[in-house]
């Protein structure tokens, strides 16, 4: 069974309650055996100083009430005094050193989750990204990872020293009187219950919290996508007061995990408080019948008033342990959720599969292809193949389908019924680094990334390139000279404050299909930000890449789907017409229409030719 559908049946069982702590406890110690691999020697070296730390601090009040007795006896106290002061050095040293080998073991555990979440994000669906949100996905990479580290501090470095101290404090106090513990116990017994009741709620409302900044984060991210938009929109009222929303509920349930949170520290005091009264009360009355002397109830107040502070960190700790084990959830669901590789395994016959057909292949062929996003059919039953050589054009209405297409071939997203084949072969049994090996992609928005001009060149390209064959290659696109003019040439950092237009970027996008030399080239509306002189030469370029390779293009240019080898006419998820420029100004009255209704760029010639 799926992870994610083990995650549904566990919270499925009646005993929810039993279920969940379960779970808190599953999710803690695999924590802490991530945290532990790999960083053996760091994790043994603080649970030594801690131990060595802890030691110290019990010692501590012991030797205090030694010193009370010398002074009361008239015995030697430079000993003592010795003692004191050789146990403060080592708690003031071994404080600092184990702060600074618990800061080294989180942050390294922080960046392999940070590193593993990218790792794993850019290996889900692209539909399982897009529903998540790049906003969403930024916050558990930045605010959620700060909360987790946060968490990491208390649950590696104080609640484990705190719970030593406790423990050997508890000890030290039943040594001392078991009736003055019992009295002790039984003031934080009644602060135990106010924190239990605040625990039931504090993992709930800091995954709130955090949900709430995701959102929040991805609301913000989309406004600024769209902020030529909104402003032409005079929009900004509007947008600025959804985000407000958005702010206000992660604010309240910011508050609401913050008064959880500090209640913890009051209560903690106020059951010390409980037991400090009752020491004193109990503590007089057995040295007045004499059962207790005044170094034993000196050292017993003392052990009490040290106990505090642990107690404290232990019931803060265990809070934001809880909390940083909701944040980790929010991470699991990223590190557990299926791979595209995961989604479609590859029979182990090969790599790089063969057909058992003897028949030329198609570079490309959809046989009965349906899809549907969500619940919404977008393709249904397509049928055509794209030949190994040649271009075949995808034509039609908007939101017909096309540019999902080009997607199911990807292996973007995969068909709900029938078959995609590349070369013969369906997709999905194809590796998926061997199935893009196959095909250079140029989608709508000409995408780049935030590098230099050469690294997004060479993207997708498995051979060494030499800055003259890229140079040439921007030459063939006519970017050779923009590309010379910028501040460092191919090294220039797109993004930072150098940006190409719409064509440029189309172009660019198409020199680094060119230089992939894959057999299949696709291309979601390439000319689109072109003007005529650039889209003259991106024809020629597409006519020479046509003669040996498969060029599959969505287009709105007359120009560029006229001179296709095949064009495929798309309405409404469905094949309406193939054939040829002038076969289909024949037969199909949708591409007629198309051209007649200037859907297709271009056509006064062609007007007057369909007449």
């Amino acid at each position: 069974m799926p992870v994610t559908a083990q995650g549904r049946a566990l919270h499925s069982t009646s005993d929810e309650g039993r279920d969940k702590h379960v779970a808190d406890l599953s999710s803690g110690t695999r924590l802490s055996r991530q945290i532990y691999q790999g960083q053996e020697r760091q994790v043994w070296a603080a649970g030594v100083i801690c131990l060595l730390v802890s030691a110290a601090c019990l010692a501590m009040p012991a030797a205090v009430g030694r010193l009370v007795e010398a002074l009361a006896t008239g015995q030697d106290r430079a000993l003592w005094v010795a003692v004191l002061a050789a146990l403060a050095v080592v708690m003031g040293g071994g404080n600092a050193a184990y702060a600074a080998v618990v800061a080294g073991v989180a942050e390294r555990h922080i960046l392999r989750l940070r590193n593993a979440m990218i790792h794993r994000t850019l290996r889900l669906p692209v539909r399982h990204v897009r529903r998540i949100g790049s906003g969403d996905l930024g916050s558990r990479l930045t605010a959620d990872t700060m909360q987790l580290r946060g968490s990491l501090d208390i649950g590696l470095g104080q609640l484990p020293q705190a719970v030593l101290m406790v423990v050997g404090t508890f000890a030290a106090m039943l040594y001392l009187d078991p009736v003055l513990l019992g009295v002790t116990l039984t003031g934080f017994a009644a602060a135990a219950l106010v924190i239990t009741w605040l625990y039931r709620g504090l993992q709930r409302s800091a995954l709130e919290h955090q949900q709430h900044l995701a959102q929040a984060a991805q609301g913000y991210a989309h406004a600024l996508s769209a902020l030529p938009t909104v402003k032409s929109l005079r929009a900004e009222g509007h947008v600025d007061s959804a985000l407000n929303e958005m702010t206000e509920r992660a604010r309240r349930s910011g508050v609401d995990y913050a008064w959880r949170q500090a209640l913890l520290s009051p209560v903690t005091a106020l059951g010390q408080q409980l037991s400090l009264t009752g020491v004193i009360v109990v503590g007089a009355l057995r040295i007045t019948d004499g059962s207790l002397d005044l170094a034993a109830l000196s050292a017993f107040l003392l052990y009490l008033l040290q106990v505090v502070t642990p107690v404290s960190v232990v019931a803060m700790g265990l809070g934001r342990l809880k909390a940083g084990l909701a944040i980790r959830g929010r991470f699991d669901e990223i590190l557990r959720a299926p791979t595209e590789e995961d989604e479609a395994v590859p029979s182990p016959a090969a790599t790089d599969p063969v057909r058992s057909d003897p028949r030329p292949a198609p570079a490309v062929a959809f046989h009965t292809v349906s899809f549907a996003y969500e619940d919404t059919p977008v393709i249904s039953e397509i049928s055509f193949e794209a030949a190994v050589a040649g271009i075949t054009a995808l034509v039609g209405p908007s939101g017909a389908g096309k540019s999902t297409l080009l997607k199911l071939v990807e292996r973007f997203e995969l068909p709900g019924s029938g078959q995609v084949s590349v070369r013969g072969v369906p997709v999905e049994q194809w590796a998926l680094p061997e199935l893009r090996r196959q095909i250079a992609y140029v989608d709508q928005e000409a995408t780049l990334l935030n590098d230099t001009v050469r690294n997004n060149l060479l993207l997708g390209c498995d051979r060494p390139v030499t800055d003259a064959e890229l140079v040439r290659h921007l030459a063939r696109v006519g970017l050779a000279d923009v590309i010379g003019e910028l501040p460092a040439g191919l090294d220039t950092v797109l993004g930072q404050g150098v940006e190409l237009s719409g064509g440029q970027r189309q172009r660019l996008a198409l020199a680094r299909a060119l230089l992939a030399e894959t057999p299949i080239v696709l291309l979601d509306e390439p000319t689109s930000q072109l003007d005529s002189l650039s889209e003259d030469q991106f024809r020629r370029i597409l006519e020479d890449l046509a003669a040996s390779r498969c060029i599959v293009v969505v287009a709105h240019r007359l120009s560029t789907v006229k001179r296709a080898s095949k064009i495929v006419v798309v309405d409404a998820g469905t094949v309406v017409g193939e054939g040829t420029h002038d076969e289909l100004l024949e037969r199909s009255d949708l591409y007629r229409d198309l051209v007649n209704g200037q859907l297709l760029s271009g056509l006064e010639t062609e007007t007057t030719r369909a007449a």
